[in-house]
């Protein structure tokens, strides 16, 4: 490890100095992946996330390297962390590893579906010597594999390691090149110019200037945290309240009212994959989202749309701060293959698959994917990615045990009921406020 200042930095003084001392054994040759040759680990994967693909199609190559076989069931992403729950009163867990959206890790490990990895990279028998720890992108770590740490999910002294990254994503802004040329519009910075040209386009161009995924639930949410975060808001303050009933969120819901407005009459009803439709078949002139969607432009059939999108940083508002999601990839607590599992995490998530990985199509999770020349000049948006990263913000939502209820109960019903007009951006806010302090009395976060 080539940095152990900035890996005790993000994992904390006691996880940092759990991986570094593994390095100390590891002079001897004791490394064998090859003795777990014959055992079969069965995998939970997405069906329906396209920048999980590749890793898929070079799974043959593990095996063939270890002589560990994988039985893969894929299913729809959503339905993942339901699965693993479901197995978690059995004595031994269905799926020996699986992928999860990083916000569900700290529920997942609170209920004992996921391991600790802190002694797995401590034993040199099945710690890879050649891992690098240090080149994960330390953001990306922070947000979809700490607990423990820093509010319960993010770095510091108590922080325990329970997955590794592998489909993180953070967000910029896609548009269509010609639409831009023709009318002479400028590339926004702030969200004040982006407000500006979402009407200029609208009056220029007569099209629907921008698209969100703005269905009830999660995917509204996901819509709200990306225009919260860089107008200034805090969900909770220091003490657990609710704040985002503050400025910064009525700012964010009267946004995605400008984009609801000028956009497709369908809007409320877009998930990821609309979403993205929407704007890859034209319909929509910009896409301020989630940078899954150069996965989706590289497929074949779209070899004629994506020489006329063009990139740029996601816009400012008072501050830079893009989004960072996503999945991680984890063991199960009651693995009965936990040795044989770390061996194919590492694999997944190590610098030679992550180079694979992205020139197929995936996200990169890697600095030092990002920094390869040769990669730069075959990919060229991954310089812009890397700049993005920079701004890209670990603590982009709260990812307590109970985030989920509060995302699709709470706040995902608040955000679709301000849209609609059923009520204002204030009033809407302040009720679900108001409901989730009560929760977090009753969760013991607020005394």
């Amino acid at each position: 490890m080539t940095n152990r200042r900035q890996l005790l930095k993000v994992l904390g003084a006691s996880m940092g100095a759990q991986l570094l001392g593994a390095k100390v054994v590891r002079a001897q040759d004791t490394y064998r992946p090859d003795r777990f040759s014959g055992q079969t680990l069965q995998v939970l994967w997405p069906s329906d996330y396209l920048a999980l693909d590749a890793p898929v199609r070079l799974f043959p190559e593990f095996t063939k390297k270890t002589g560990i076989k994988l039985e893969v069931k894929r299913v729809p992403y959503v339905t993942i962390k339901d699965a693993v729950l479901a197995g978690r009163d059995q004595p031994q867990a269905e799926y020996d590893l699986f992928t999860y959206i990083a916000s569900w890790k700290s529920e997942l490990f609170d209920k004992k579906c996921l391991a600790d990895l802190g002694p797995l990279f401590k034993d040199p028998t099945i710690s890879d010597p050649e891992y690098d720890f240090d080149d994960l992108i330390p953001g990306y770590v922070v947000n979809s594999a700490l607990v423990g740490g820093r509010k319960g999910y993010l770095e510091g002294a108590n922080a325990k390691l329970v997955g590794l990254p592998r489909g993180m994503e953070t967000s910029l802004l896609a548009y269509k090149k010609d639409v831009f040329e023709k009318n002479s519009l400028t590339i926004p910075s702030s969200y004040m110019e982006l407000s500006s040209l979402i009407k200029a386009i609208k009056r220029k161009a007569n099209l629907p200037p921008m698209t969100a995924r703005l269905k009830a639930g999660h995917h509204s949410v996901h819509s709200f945290f990306l225009h919260f975060n860089p107008l200034g808001g805090t969900f909770f303050n220091d003490q657990w309240q609710a704040a985002f009933n503050q400025a910064p969120g009525v700012d964010a819901v009267n946004f995605l009212k400008l984009v609801l407005e000028t956009g497709s009459p369908q809007m409320q009803t877009f998930g990821f994959a609309e979403n993205q439709e929407e704007f890859i078949t034209g319909k929509s002139v910009m896409y301020l989202e989630s940078t899954s969607i150069i996965p989706a432009l590289n497929l074949p059939e779209y070899q004629g749309v994506r020489d006329n999108i063009g990139y740029a940083l996601h816009p400012r508002g008072v501050r830079y701060s893009s989004a960072m999601a996503g999945f991680g990839c984890g063991i199960a607590e009651k693995s009965k293959n936990q040795q044989a599992a770390f061996i194919f995490l590492q694999w997944l998530t190590n610098k030679e698959q992550d180079l694979q990985f992205t020139r197929l199509g995936a996200q990169s999770n890697r600095k030092s994917t990002l920094s390869n020349q040769k990669l730069l000049a075959e990919i060229p948006y991954l310089d812009l990615l890397r700049k993005q990263l920079v701004m890209a913000n670990p603590d982009w939502r709260p990812m307590i045990s109970q985030w989920d209820d509060i995302n699709s109960n709470y706040i995902g019903k608040a955000i679709p009921a301000a849209l609609d007009g059923s009520q204002t951006a204030q009033a809407a806010l302040n009720a679900c406020a108001e409901q989730v302090n009560v929760l977090m009395r009753q969760w013991g976060y607020q005394t």
